[in-house]
C-alpha cells in the first residue's frame, strides 16, 4: 500500500474516532441535563408545586423499564406540573403521596440497637457489596442527641421526594427537621407522617442570600426552642435537600468529639478569606482577619458552639449577622465562629463538599462517605456539569436514578421492597 493509502486510511479512522466521541459526549449531555426525575418500581413521582386546590397530590406513575441499558429516548417521562396549572391527562395510574412505601424509622430499632438484620452489617464498609454478618452483631448506636435539620425549597420540590424516600426515614421523626419557604406535595407529605415542617414565607423564594441566611437563621432557632423544651441534643447538623446523610456513619464520626467543646465540623472550603474593609470594622470583636470555613451543604456544630452563637444565630439575628458580614450563610457562619470566637474549623475527610467531583471518587472511598449529594457543580467547576455517587453494581440506572440515591439506599437497606 502507497504511503498516500495509508494517510488517507488513518485520516479516516481519526475522523471516524472523532465522531463517536462527539456524538456521545453530546448524547451524555442531554442525558445528564434534562433528567430530575426518579423512574422507580413502585415509587411515584410528584409535581414540583402544589396542583389546583381541588387536588393536591395528583402524580403520575411513569412507565418503568429497569433494564440498565434502556434507550433514554424511549422512555415515557414523568409529567412536572408547573405551579397553578392543571396536570396533563396521562394513562398512567394515579397516587397521592400517603401511597408511598413509608418506613417507620422506630421499626429499625430494637433495644436501642439500629436493627441492621435486613441484611447489611455496621461493622464495616463490606455490607455495601453484599455480605452478611450473623445478626447477633449489633453495635450499639444512639442518635438520640444529634438535631438534623434540613434545609430546602418550594423551587427543588423534586430533591425533597429523593430525602423523603430515603435517608429521612432512618432519623427518629422528632429528631429531624426541614425548613422551607412554602409548602408542597412533598413537604405536606412529610406533615402527613409527623414531621416538623418549618414554612417561612418571609424568607422568600430563590437561592438569594437573604433567602439562605434568613432559613439558616430558621434552623438554628428551631434547635435552641428544642433545647428550651427540654431536649438533650448534642448537636446540630445541617445538611441540604440535595444530599444523602448515612445517619450511622454521621454518629460513628460525632463519637469522637465532646459536644462540650466548641466543634465546628465539616469539609473545608481550602482557601483562606480576609474579613474586608468594608465589614471588618462591622466586627470590632473579631479575634483575626484571616479564616477558613466549611461548605454549607453539610456541616455540624456542637452545643457549646451553639450556646456561644446564639445572640448571633439565633431567628432574625442571623439575618443581621450576614448583613454585618456581607456574606451568605455559610462563609458568615465561619466568620462569627472562627475570625470572632477564635475557633478552627474541623475538616472530616468523609464529609463531601459541593465543591468535590463526586464520581471521580474511587468507588471503594466513595462507599465511605458520611453524605454526597448530586448535581451540578458550584460555579462548573472543572468543566463539568453533572455529578453523582460512584456506586459498584448499582441497583438501579442512572436514568432511572441520576441521584444514586435509591441504589445507595438498597445497598444499605437491601430487604425494602422497592429493592427487590
Amino acid at each position: 500500500m502507497s504511503r498516500a493509502k495509508v494517510y488517507i486510511v488513518v485520516g479516516i479512522g481519526l475522523a471516524l474516532l472523532l465522531l463517536v466521541i462527539f456524538y456521545e459526549t453530546g448524547t451524555n449531555n442531554v442525558v445528564k441535563r434534562n433528567i430530575t426525575y426518579l423512574r422507580v418500581p413502585h415509587i411515584m413521582t410528584l409535581a414540583t408545586d402544589r396542583p389546583p386546590a381541588a387536588n393536591l397530590t395528583t402524580t403520575v406513575q411513569p412507565t418503568v423499564n429497569t433494564n440498565d441499558n434502556e434507550n433514554p429516548s424511549s422512555v415515557s417521562s414523568p409529567i412536572t406540573t408547573p405551579a397553578g396549572s392543571t396536570p396533563t391527562s396521562h394513562t398512567s395510574s394515579v397516587q397521592s403521596p400517603s401511597d408511598i412505601p413509608y418506613i417507620d424509622p422506630r421499626t429499625l430499632n430494637e433495644s436501642g440497637f439500629i436493627e441492621y438484620s435486613l441484611g447489611v452489617s455496621p461493622l464495616s464498609d463490606m455490607k455495601l457489596v453484599g455480605h452478611r454478618v450473623p445478626e447477633k452483631i449489633l453495635i450499639p448506636v444512639d442518635i438520640s442527641d444529634i438535631f438534623i435539620s434540613v434545609k430546602t425549597s418550594s423551587l427543588n420540590a423534586y430533591r425533597q421526594q429523593t430525602v423523603f424516600l430515603t435517608w429521612a426515614q432512618t432519623v427518629p421523626i422528632d429528631q429531624i427537621s426541614f425548613t422551607t419557604d412554602k409548602a408542597t406535595n412533598w413537604t405536606d407529605a412529610f406533615a402527613a407522617h409527623g414531621y416538623k415542617i418549618n414554612t417561612a414565607p418571609h424568607c422568600g423564594l430563590g437561592h438569594t442570600d437573604y433567602s439562605l441566611c434568613c432559613k439558616s437563621g430558621v434552623e438554628y432557632d428551631q434547635f435552641y426552642k428544642a433545647i428550651e423544651a427540654g431536649r438533650n441534643f448534642s448537636w446540630m447538623c445541617h445538611i441540604d435537600d440535595d444530599e444523602y446523610m448515612n445517619v450511622w456513619k454521621l454518629k460513628r464520626m460525632l463519637i469522637k468529639y465532646d459536644p462540650n467543646k466548641p466543634w465546628y465540623i465539616g469539609k473545608s472550603h481550602h482557601e483562606y478569606w480576609k474579613l474586608n474593609p468594608s465589614n471588618s470594622g462591622n466586627f470590632p470583636e473579631a479575634k483575626r482577619k484571616i479564616y477558613k470555613f466549611n461548605t454549607g451543604n453539610v456541616y455540624c456544630l456542637s452545643k457549646q458552639i451553639m450556646k456561644e452563637t446564639e445572640k448571633y444565630f439565633r431567628g432574625r439575628n442571623f439575618i443581621k449577622t450576614c448583613e454585618k458580614a456581607h456574606w451568605i450563610d455559610d462563609v458568615t457562619i465561619a466568620i462569627v465562629i472562627v475570625a470572632v470566637l477564635g475557633y478552627e474549623p474541623t475538616e472530616e475527610k468523609q464529609m463531601w463538599s459541593h465543591y468535590e467531583v463526586l464520581d471521580q471518587l474511587p468507588k471503594s472511598e466513595s462507599l465511605k462517605m458520611i453524605n454526597f449529594g448530586y448535581g451540578k457543580l458550584e460555579f462548573g467547576f472543572h468543566g463539568r456539569w453533572n455529578t453523582s455517587l460512584n456506586l459498584p453494581n448499582p441497583r438501579f440506572s442512572y436514568n432511572a436514578d441520576p441521584t444514586r440515591f435509591l441504589s445507595y439506599h438498597c445497598m444499605m437497606y437491601p430487604k425494602l421492597k422497592w429493592c427487590q
